[in-house]
């Protein structure tokens, strides 16, 4: 595998008669390989021994070095409502010699699309992140998860003359995001004010609105 030190390189024989074995040739057996350390096949080569009684012939073998096995883990990350995506980490371990994340990996990761907070986690995943030829991927993925930003509604004072109706009660938000506006809120408005209606000041409490991307905060005004 590539990466790895090789292995004790081998011959077999094929023609002894009489029972004979290597132990009757002369010389030392030595055996090469052709040079290289990527994924591919190298020429082995033997030679070295001699022998009077066999008319020896040496044949090449193939020495194949595969892929070694990269392990790269999406890192989990979370941004909040309205915010753009963070970059998309990883881990990578099984990397061989000097080989760099930077030197064999290309490519990026992806995540699965969707911007609200109800539908997350969304799913990370391997996108076009690729290996050199040294090298396969064995991919874990992880999520991206959205969370909630804070939004207050605030009711506004308002001022009226005894005797007269109430004025029509009015809030201020802040904390939208990508120049949203209460559109985008769920269910109605609705005040309430303490009663009475000599000269005083009376609480308003505004209610009612509901959001699964925003986390409201309701304040009180007289």
């Amino acid at each position: 595998v590539y990466g790895a030190d090789d292995p004790a390189l081998t011959v077999a024989y094929a023609g002894f008669v009489n029972g004979e074995s290597a132990t009757v040739l002369g010389g030392t057996l030595v055996l090469s390989r052709a040079p290289g350390e990527n994924v591919g096949n190298y020429l082995i080569t033997p030679g070295g021994l001699t022998s009077a009684n066999y008319n020896l012939t040496f044949n090449t073998g193939t020495f194949n070095i595969t892929k070694a096995v990269l392990t790269v883990a999406a890192t989990a990350r979370t941004k909040p409502y309205g915010a753009g995506d963070p970059t998309l980490t990883f881990t990578v371990g099984g990397l061989q010699f000097t080989d760099t994340q930077a030197t064999v990996l290309t490519g990026a990761l992806t995540r699965a699309a969707g911007e609200t907070v109800a539908g997350s986690p969304y799913a990370i995943t391997q996108g076009n992140l690729l290996p050199n030829g040294n090298y396969t991927i064995d991919f874990t993925g992880s999520t991206l998860t959205i969370s909630p930003v804070p939004l207050s509604i605030t009711a506004n004072a308002e001022t009226k003359v005894y005797g007269t109706a109430d004025p029509t009660f009015t809030v201020t938000y802040a904390g939208f995001t990508n120049s949203e506006t209460s559109a985008v809120l769920g269910g109605t408005l609705a005040f309430s004010r303490a009663p009475g209606e000599n000269v005083g000041s009376y609480l308003i409490t505004p209610s009612g609105e509901t959001s699964g991307n925003y986390t409201i905060t309701y304040s009180t005004a007289n």
